[in-house]
């Protein structure tokens, strides 16, 4: 539960299937993070890393095992392809060198690593947080390919991913992205959309208008100065929100939009609500203010106010043919298209009681490898240009490592868990009282915030909760993830000093 593991399936949580895997499997448990959580405090063994090493950690233990022969070795020869290229790149990267940025020891990375490698099964879990890192990218490759070699890819009781009613990921791996139209720093825009992060690319006084959808730019964006700035500077801003933020404050137009609790919904994804995952029909539960509108009808508004052409724009005509549908077909049309997807969902079981169907689990240990020759590719050539990128931090400037990527709330959406106050959490340990104004530093900005002692932290980490305003001072723009375009939200070196 601490670290968001999936939702609840069959009756029961994850948490308490895998303490039963443990009671009577003798499953060993190890959790690696910055923080001790309460799964920790009943695993194995826990290793604390620096924020934001998450990605080296797992690169750690690929090369522990690949140096220390802990993998299958039968099932590289018969399955995969590259293993002298993976070799090749790892000899930059030995256990030494990634316990360093980790902050352990190797003995611990390669501890874990032979642990793994000598499972009969073996399963990585990485967080969300690995994701809010500037090497994203690099930790979802060293995790698969930690669990190819090992034969703990493509079978049940493998590399886990999340199994829903209705699995988008299969029609959206057809999808071109080759010839895909690209943001200004060139990266590609993947399903017709940027990250975030590249939001100040665009700001290049070439784009007239900007359109926000339910978020804070400002607020939550590294930079925001700059981003403030930018944004200032446009014709228009138009954002789409359900409560006042930095960017609601800058903008010309605030449509309100509804709740989740306001709104009537085709529920097509498995939930932590939901016993089982299945496919079911939402009413309304409370009735919403007036003026309110769901998203998708404030965009369909936008689109026949603004009635934009088809030719001109970045994604082609076919594209363009496809949003006007979009915005003028009635949100009914398409839940019958998505229920046409799942072939085996009959709709008017939707309409009665208990308004939900059981059906079309998608389960991806069982996914093949598309390649023509069946193998899988260990270090194919995108991965080489990821280690050119990479920019480890280098902590010898600075006495703490910063993360700002993980909430101090249990609240269901932004609204109810947004920070009100400017907090930082340290370790006891850190020599700062707690209760002490401080100013938190970094080589892109300052912060002012009041400490707070949590002894489950390492001694060497200042801990701001994600959405404390003006975290985003802290965080530099640039580096980014070369494929996700993250920015380093976690790992940052930074310093600590007090104000009277």
């Amino acid at each position: 539960p601490d670290t968001g593991w999936g939702p609840s399936r069959r009756g029961r949580t994850y948490a308490e299937a895998l303490a039963h895997s443990v009671r009577t499997k003798g499953t060993k448990v190890v959790v690696v993070g910055p923080r001790r959580t309460p799964l920790a405090d009943t695993a194995h063994q826990y290793v604390a890393i620096r924020p934001g090493s998450e990605a080296f950690f797992l690169l750690g233990m690929l090369s522990a095992a690949v140096k220390g022969g802990w993998r299958d070795a039968q099932y590289i020869r018969d399955y995969t392809e590259g293993w002298d290229e993976l070799s090749t790149l790892l000899a930059a990267w030995p256990v030494e060198r990634c316990a360093e940025l980790c902050g352990v020891t190797a003995a611990q990375i390669s501890g874990v690593a032979l642990k793994f490698g000598r499972a009969a099964m073996a399963v990585a879990h990485l967080d969300a947080r690995v994701w809010s890192s500037p090497h994203a990218s690099l930790a979802a490759w060293a995790g698969l390919a930690l669990h190819t070699i090992t034969a703990n890819t493509l079978r049940p009781g493998g590399l886990y991913d999340h199994q829903a009613p209705l699995d988008l990921h299969h029609p959206l791996a057809f999808l071109p992205t080759e010839r895909a139209p690209k943001t200004g720093s060139g990266h590609p825009l993947f399903s017709l959309q940027a990250p975030g992060g590249l939001l100040g690319d665009h700001l290049n006084g070439q784009l007239k208008a900007v359109v926000v959808a339910e978020a804070d730019p400002i607020g939550t964006s590294a930079a925001p100065d700059a981003l403030q700035d930018r944004l200032s500077r446009v014709d228009t801003l138009v954002v789409c929100a359900r409560f006042h933020s930095a960017t609601t404050a800058l903008a010309d137009w605030i449509l309100p939009t509804t709740h989740p609790f306001e709104e009537r919904e085709l529920e097509v994804l498995g939930a932590a609500a939901l016993p089982e995952p299945m496919v079911r029909k939402v009413e309304a539960a409370v009735q919403a203010p007036e003026g309110c509108r769901p998203t998708e009808e404030v965009f369909r508004a936008l689109a026949e106010a603004a009635r934009p052409g088809l030719r001109g724009g970045a994604y082609g005509l076919h594209i363009a043919l496809a949003g006007r549908h979009l915005a003028q077909a009635e949100l009914s049309d398409w839940e019958a298209r998505v229920l046409e997807w799942g072939a085996d969902i009959d709709p008017e079981a939707l309409d009665t009681a208990p308004h939900r169907v059981e059906k079309g689990m998608a389960d991806r240990s069982l996914w093949r490898v598309s390649h023509a020759d069946g193998r899988i590719q260990l270090a194919p050539d995108p991965v080489r240009h990821l280690f050119d990128a990479v920019q480890a931090p280098e902590y010898d400037s600075a006495p703490f490592a910063l993360r700002t990527s993980t909430p101090r709330t249990r609240a269901p959406d932004a609204l109810h868990g947004l920070p009100t106050t400017a907090l930082a959490y340290i370790h006891p340990d850190a020599g700062l009282a707690d209760g002490a104004s401080a100013t938190i530093e970094t080589d892109h900005g300052t912060l002012d915030v009041t400490l707070r002692h949590d002894p489950r932290l390492r001694a060497d980490v200042i801990d701001i909760p994600k959405g404390v305003p003006g975290v985003g001072s802290l965080i530099p723009a640039s580096p980014r993830d070369p494929w996700t375009a993250m920015p380093a939200r976690d790992g940052l070196p930074c310093r600590v000093a007090l104000r009277d």
